[in-house]
């Protein structure tokens, strides 16, 4: 199985227009041209987004963030995943174990003009049943308050430790509640995706 999560640039009309791109080389990627390595997903995405945009010649800068997830079963009942990030990370519980612990993406984005010397990591782990990952954008942690105080990655850190052993549709309410609590009469600045997995 592959999972991604994906931030692209701009809202609105460019917003879902870079989306519309994004859903449609993904879907070439991997199911006709059979490519499921998370870093090669994530090179292969980069270069057809220049190509479509014809990024080199217009100086077109858009783009996105993303994660990459697979994962397959193993035969004692653990898991083999593997993670490649562009500017965005994974978090987990291994088994519903604390800490929260992480993996960091590449310092690099999809599309747009990139330092190419850069290259996507890919991370493979052998976790047990019942770990659970969270990916997603930055639009959480971004978030301000009437401060303008970002959310942050700690206090994200601190609600899902907290919650960890609830399951996935209490979680999700928890973390809903701890962001309209610290956002009050915010407007919300940025889309937020969020996404939590038990491998099961």
């Amino acid at each position: 199985m592959v999972l991604v999560a994906a931030d692209c640039t701009g809202h609105g009309v460019p917003g879902a227009f870079m989306t519309l791109i994004g859903n449609t080389l993904l879907d070439k990627i991997v199911r006709v041209w059979k490519i499921t390595e998370p870093a090669q997903i994530l090179e292969r995405l980069h270069e057809e987004v220049q190509i479509v945009l014809r990024q080199k010649e217009t100086q077109n800068n858009n783009g996105m963030d993303a994660t990459v997830l697979r994962w397959k079963k193993l035969p004692n009942d653990h898991f083999k995943v593997d993670f490649a990030g562009a500017k965005q990370n994974a978090y987990y519980f291994e088994a519903n174990q604390s800490p929260l612990l992480s993996l960091k993406g590449s310092r690099k984005s999809i599309g747009g003009l990139q330092n190419e010397q850069i290259h996507f990591e890919q991370v493979a782990l052998a976790l047990p049943a019942h770990t659970v990952f969270y990916i997603g954008s930055d639009g959480l942690v971004d978030q301000n308050d009437a401060r303008r105080r970002r959310f942050g990655e700690k206090k994200l850190t601190e609600v899902l430790e907290k919650h960890r052993l609830e399951p996935l549709s209490a979680q999700k309410e928890a973390l809903t509640k701890a962001l309209a609590s610290y956002q009050e009469a915010q407007p919300q600045r940025d889309d937020i995706l969020w996404l939590g997995l038990c491998l099961a």
